[in-house]
């Protein structure tokens, strides 16, 4: 796109008109248009809680090159008055790999009243914090106990991303006191990333009985574990999975894509292992 059309998307975001903004943000998205961060900051402070959103979102991915002023921004609108602009705002600086909102995140996960918030507060620490940092993993073992089970979920999947060996026995406890399946894959997951084999067989054998919601998870699931902190044992698993994975395809046609597409990154990590 030339300069003036973005120039004229750029107005457009000036302009106060919501209807005009918010395809103007979009686009700028889409054209990753950098030049337009400095106006996306401005944007930050708009009355409508959906450019604010939006402005969020593209910052995070549009504002790596000027991270200096755009962290802090960001930071600010964690304490945003709507729940969706500070989950925006928790995702944006997790996609920006702002690690000194780490601990302003974790006390959103703590405390703020909106489980989506929450729940992306656990997503963001499983990619920004160091393995093994205690701090974090505490307040991550905390979420276990959480009352909403999407919290609890991602909860389990930042551990398995972030713990050592040493947290396997907690795990073992909140998995026999879990009464949500997606929660108990999470954890089997979690457990299987930090080195314990036969909870993958644990984790497939969920597939038994499972409806499309819970065939989904678990796609989701086998997707994270061959994408992030693949577990050492992967390649030896691959043929178990990669068969489960094939009946899925077959069993549940509206999962096929999903299944077929895990299947390619599943190969991909095995020759990748293999040159290894």
């Amino acid at each position: 796109m030339s300069h003036s059309n973005i120039e004229s998307l750029l107005e457009d975001c000036l302009s106060g008109d919501p209807s005009r903004q918010t395809p103007a943000i979009l686009k700028l998205q889409d054209l990753k248009a950098y030049e337009a961060v400095p106006i996306l900051v401005e944007l930050l402070s708009s009355y409508e809680s959906n450019i604010r959103g939006l402005a969020v979102q593209t910052l995070g991915w549009l504002g790596d090159e000027e991270i200096q002023t755009v962290g802090p921004a960001l930071m600010k609108m964690l304490a945003d008055s709507e729940e969706l602009v500070r989950s925006e705002a928790v995702d944006a600086l997790a996609t920006l790999d702002y690690k000194q909102a780490i601990e302003a995140i974790k006390s959103l996960l703590r405390s703020d009243s909106n489980w989506i918030v929450r729940a992306s507060a656990a997503e963001a620490l499983g990619d920004l914090a160091e393995v093994g940092d205690s701090e974090v993993l505490a307040e991550l073992e905390l979420a276990l106990n959480d009352p909403i089970e999407p919290v609890r979920a991602y909860s389990a999947c930042a551990i398995g991303l972030l713990g050592t060996q040493e947290i396997l026995p907690k795990l073992d406890v909140y998995f026999l006191s879990e009464e949500s399946l997606d929660t108990k894959a999470e954890i089997l997951a979690a457990r299987y990333r930090l080195g314990v084999r036969n909870d993958l067989t644990e984790l497939l054998k969920l597939l038994e009985g499972a409806d499309d919601h819970l065939v989904c998870v678990i796609l989701n699931i086998l997707g994270d574990l061959v994408q992030r902190k693949v577990p050492v044992t992967l390649a030896d698993d691959a043929l178990q999975i990669r068969q489960i994975l094939t009946g899925i395809a077959q069993s549940f046609p509206i999962h096929q894509g999903h299944a077929e597409k895990v299947i390619a990154r599943l190969e991909a990590v095995e020759l990748q292992l293999q040159l290894e």
